[in-house]
Formats: structure tokens, sequence, C-alpha cells
């Protein structure tokens, strides 16, 4: 042993004994909840409006797809 690991080991040995504690519970932070998808979706939504964004709902791909290149193309946006 060298000096450090004899120092600690005073200090442990001085601490007192050891009693085996079970850990504090977990907090409980963010609650799980089973959620539709419906209910999400308003949610995201509602969030995204109060900080003045815009959702664009579409029924599918093809037309997500049909609508962002739309926005491109208003917004004038060029590759490059």
């Amino acid at each position: 042993m060298n000096s450090r690991e004899i120092i600690l080991q005073r200090i442990r040995d001085n601490l007192g004994p050891r009693t085996p504690e079970a850990p504090p519970p977990v907090p409980t932070v963010w609650p799980r909840t089973q959620v539709d998808r419906g209910t999400l979706a308003r949610r995201f939504v509602e969030e995204l409006q109060a900080v003045h964004g815009e959702a664009i709902l579409c029924p599918s791909w093809d037309a997500a797809r049909q609508d962002f290149q739309r926005l491109v193309r208003d917004a004038g946006w060029k590759q490059g």
C-alpha cells in the first residue's frame, strides 16, 4: 500500500459503520401515459402554434412532398 491508500483507508475506517440503505425512490418527472396518436398530433399543433409556427396537415407522404415542393417554390429557395 502506498501513502495515499493508507490515508484513504484510515478515513474509511473512521467514517463509522456502514448500514445498508435502500436508495431513495426515483421521482416521476414525466409520468408515462398512454396517449393516442390523434391527441399527440393535436398537442403538437397547439404547441407549434403557441410559438407562432404553422402546421400543415397532409393526408399522405405524397401530399406532404407536394406541399413541401410548393412551399419551396413559393419561397424562392434555390439549391446551392
